[in-house]
């Protein structure tokens, strides 16, 4: 027979703690949840914070096995996982590699990750192609070039071929002179070094030295410089 569990104790993290945490790939604090069991042995475990918050809530009737109670504390973790991930999703389009990092630092363990992960894409809440299109697209109106795009989907862990055969389909040579003069358009021209300076800015947002040069040449021939 299991060990019987007569108490459980959930230790969540300080706030303060939480709040230090910041950025995608900052590992969130975790809560911990020790089960006593009647001959004096304890077993804990680690779970992710918004985890240990709604089990403190519903802590199952005592006594009970110890299995069946790390069962039901696994299965929150799963459902848990699956609604962070939706909520995730409800306020922008993420790719699959970037949910996965950023559960993961919420400390759900690989399991419910992939679960999670699997389940949206079932029901198209998780698509990566629309992401990628959402992606390209929403840079391009900030004015970003092709190279700093492509490096951003890199960092997000699109990889795939088709995925960056789609995101160049989206960004073609006419629209990204477009974007250069649009930049130029709107930015004042500096008294000194212009063409140098131009070109500088242009390729940070990450044209190419081809386009950046063009444009720059362009608009300082139309300005008389």
């Amino acid at each position: 027979m299991d060990e019987l569990v007569i108490d459980v104790a959930v230790t969540l993290p300080e706030r303060r703690a939480s709040q230090l945490a910041s950025g995608p790939a900052a590992r969130r604090p975790q809560a911990t949840v020790t089960f006593s069991c009647e001959r004096g042995h304890k077993a804990s475990y680690r779970v992710p914070a918004r985890v240990g918050r709604l089990y403190a809530k519903d802590v199952p009737e005592l006594p009970q096995e110890l299995a069946a109670c790390i069962d039901q504390l696994r299965a929150l973790e799963r459902k848990t996982c699956f609604a962070h991930l939706v909520e995730m999703l409800s306020r922008r389009e993420h790719g699959e590699a970037e949910v996965k990092r950023k559960l993961a630092s919420y400390g759900y363990r690989q399991s419910s990750i992939d679960a999670a992960v699997e389940r949206a894409q079932d029901l198209r809440f998780l698509d990566e192609r629309r992401f990628v299109t959402a992606f390209v697209e929403e840079r391009m109106r900030r004015g970003w070039g092709r190279r700093k795009i492509e490096r951003e989907l890199a960092v997000r862990g699109v990889r795939d071929e088709g995925l960056l055969e789609l995101a160049d389909s989206l960004m073609s040579e006419d629209g990204e002179r477009d974007r250069a003069r649009y930049i130029l358009a709107r930015r004042r021209i500096p008294d000194d070094k212009a063409y140098e300076k131009l070109v500088r800015h242009l390729m940070a947002k990450g044209f190419s030295y081809g386009v950046a040069s063009d444009a720059v040449k362009e608009c300082l021939a139309q300005n008389g410089d």
